[in-house]
C-alpha cells in the first residue's frame, strides 16, 4: 500500500495478489483509519439536499410544522468519519507493471461516494495473478461540501481491508511512514463483521 495526500487529493495505491490456486473476485477495498475533515459541513439555510449513502442528515429546510416554516441549515455528517471504500474500476486491467517480486497488471480504484458512480464492479484475479490499483482524487461524499483527509503523520495507523468472494478477505495494518516492514497481515477470522 502506498498513501500520500497533496491538498485535497488523496493518492492511494495498492497491490492485491491472488495467492490462491483459483479465480477470486476482488470486490472492495476499505481504508480504515484517522481522517480530518476540511470544508463546511453545514450548507446555507435553506438548502436542501436528500440523505445520501454514508451520510447522516440532520435537519432540512423544512420545520416541522411544514414547508412554511423558517429555513433551517442542513448537515452532511459522514456516518463512519473513519473509513472509506474503495472499488476496481471495470473493465478489466490490461497493462502491465513489473514490481519486486513479478509483473503486474495496473487498473484504477474509485470512491462509493453515493453520487451515483456506477464505473465500478469486481475484478476477476487469476490464480498467482496481481493487480496494482490506484485511487487518486477527493474523498468527497455526494454533494457535501467537505472533503476527508487521511493523515500521513508519522506513526498513523490505517487497517486496509481487501474484500474478495468465497471468503477471500485479507486485513492488512500499516503504520506510517510506508516502507518494508511497515504493514503486516492481520487475521479477520470467519467474519469481517467483529473488525
Amino acid at each position: 500500500m502506498a498513501l500520500s495526500v497533496s491538498g485535497n487529493v488523496t493518492t492511494l495505491t495498492v497491490l492485491v495478489n491472488n495467492s490462491a490456486s483459483f479465480p477470486i473476485d476482488l470486490n472492495a477495498l476499505a481504508i480504515h483509519g484517522n481522517f480530518t475533515v476540511t470544508g463546511d459541513i453545514c450548507a446555507a439555510p435553506g438548502w436542501y439536499q436528500p440523505n445520501m449513502g454514508g451520510q447522516r442528515s440532520q435537519g432540512n429546510q423544512y420545520s416541522q410544522g411544514g414547508m412554511n416554516g423558517p429555513p433551517r441549515y442542513f448537515c452532511m455528517v459522514p456516518i463512519h468519519m473513519d473509513e472509506v471504500v474503495i472499488v476496481p474500476v471495470t473493465p478489466q486491467p490490461s497493462a502491465t507493471t513489473s514490481t519486486s517480486s513479478s509483473t503486474c497488471s495496473t487498473g484504477s480504484l474509485s470512491l462509493i461516494n453515493g453520487a451515483g458512480n456506477d464505473d465500478h464492479g469486481r475484478m476477476t484475479l487469476a490464480a498467482g495473478q496481481c493487480v496494482e490499483l490506484t485511487f487518486v482524487g477527493e474523498l468527497s461524499f455526494g454533494m457535501a461540501p467537505f472533503v476527508l483527509i487521511p493523515s500521513t503523520a508519522a506513526g498513523q495507523t490505517y487497517v486496509l481491508s481487501v474484500i474478495g468472494s468465497n471468503g477471500a478477505n485479507q486485513l492488512v495494518s500499516c503504520v506510517l511512514p510506508l516502507g518494508p516492514g511497515s504493514c503486516k497481515a492481520l487475521h479477520p477470522g470467519p467474519s469481517f463483521n467483529n473488525w
